[in-house]
């Protein structure tokens, strides 16, 4: 997953935000793995603690809207 989402949108989401903007979006999005794959998944995907308030927000948006360009948009603009 961490693979397909730098080489579709590094080059686009650094012209936007810094390096740790990009990680931190990169490592929370995993958590959309426990939404789509949980029938396959043996255990959930905690993720890293500083992730986590961005990680929820991913997880309310995604439910609303299984659109990765109009979630990353809005992780852009989420201030923790």
């Amino acid at each position: 997953m961490h693979l397909q989402f730098i080489y579709y949108y590094k080059d686009k989401l650094k012209k936007t935000i810094s390096e740790n903007q990009f990680q931190d979006i990169k490592e929370a999005l995993t958590v959309r793995l426990n939404i789509e794959f949980s029938d396959l998944l043996k255990e959930k995907d905690k993720g890293y603690p500083d992730h986590q308030k961005l990680r929820n927000f991913i997880e309310q948006e995604w439910t609303k809207d299984k659109d990765l360009d109009i979630i990353l948009n809005k992780c852009i603009d989420f201030r923790a």
